[in-house]
């Protein structure tokens, strides 16, 4: 099957429109284009560019003075602003690294593993794990996501199937979108033995994600990217019991992510603001579609159904994906 992602980040909306010079210079460099992907980069907002050009900046300067900076500024920054966008207790221990790659093959180091997860994970994991077994190093299993329904019975009846070392799966789903909104039924039907990695990259700053219920059975990763703001190059992983590392190739990510969340911070958007935003758009626009009568780009096609938990984007499942991916464009119009 074909999907068809389009997250709205323009609207006709008074708040929208105020945002939107926050992303000028985006916006300049593709005059009358309109971008509506999911998973591709995000736009960078203004204080991001300052903040790129404060890295280099101070990275010329004496390393030592540099290194200083970024363990006593920009990491307690970091720090304060995952605690806070994931409802963390203060003193959850945490792991930074250049990429989720990274910080995923640590995690699971170890021969002979056992990891159940699903069918519908980002391409990154999809591919570390199938690389874990082709060195014979994990035996995977794979529960599918569809039909959602039954999703959450068919993953616990996998879950206590027999003994697992890692479960790993995503709080939004990168096929379709589809979001785990409260992950304390799931863990409850985890058993004791069994570590727990969710991927939360699409959910930070995306979903009003609350961990401290949880935080003592599961390992939450995030990142800098998608609906964070700061561009690819930080990830984080957050445990109640985790030893911490910080291991990044370079820093600039560091300082965009801070400077993005601190301008969501005083702009007074939170993670709970920019859903409801995000949830509005996206039934606007579905009014919109359908009553336009379009083919194929409805609510008809829509996946997961339009009264499903999802993310910050839409998917439509359609045969000719990508022959309406190519006519919009040619209209300017930039989808997945």
């Amino acid at each position: 099957s074909y999907s068809l992602r389009l997250i709205m980040l323009a609207t006709i909306s008074s708040q929208a429109q105020s945002l939107k010079s926050a992303f000028a210079r985006e916006q300049a460099a593709h005059p009358g284009r309109l971008r509506l992907t999911a998973h591709r980069q995000h736009p960078w907002p203004e204080v991001c560019f300052a903040a790129h050009q404060q890295a280099a900046l101070d990275r010329a300067q004496e390393q030592e003075a540099h290194r200083e900076k970024i363990v006593r500024e920009l990491i307690p920054r970091s720090r304060a602003h995952w605690i806070r966008g994931l409802g963390l207790p203060a003193d959850s221990a945490m792991q930074f690294g250049s990429s989720a790659e990274l910080l995923m093959s640590r995690l699971l180091d170890a021969p002979s593993l056992r990891v159940l997860t699903t069918d519908a994970e980002a391409p990154d994991i999809q591919a570390l794990l199938e690389r874990l077994q082709v060195q014979c190093m994990a035996e995977v299993r794979n529960v599918a996501l569809e039909p959602v329904t039954t999703f959450a019975a068919r993953w616990d009846d996998a879950a206590q199937s027999t003994h697992w070392d890692w479960l790993v799966l995503s709080q939004v789903f990168h096929s379709s979108g589809h979001a785990l909104t409260d992950l304390a039924p799931l863990l409850r039907s985890t058993p004791p033995s069994a570590r727990v990695l969710v991927d939360g990259r699409l959910a930070f700053m995306a979903l009003p994600v609350q961990l401290a219920g949880v935080h003592p059975r599961l390992h939450y990763l995030a990142s800098s990217g998608a609906y964070a703001l700061g561009g690819e190059g930080l990830a984080v992983i957050c445990a109640a019991a985790l030893s911490e590392r910080i291991e990044l190739s370079e820093y600039s990510a560091l300082y965009r992510f801070c400077a993005a969340q601190d301008w969501l911070h005083t702009q007074g958007w939170p993670s709970a603001r920019i859903h409801a935003h995000l949830a509005g758009l996206q039934q606007a626009l579905l009014r919109r579609l359908d009553a336009l009568w379009l083919k194929g780009l409805n609510s008809a096609y829509l996946m997961p159904t339009r009264s499903s938990a999802r993310g910050g984007w839409l998917s439509f499942r359609h045969p000719q994906a990508g022959e309406l991916w190519q006519r919009l464009a040619e209209l300017n119009v930039v989808a997945e």
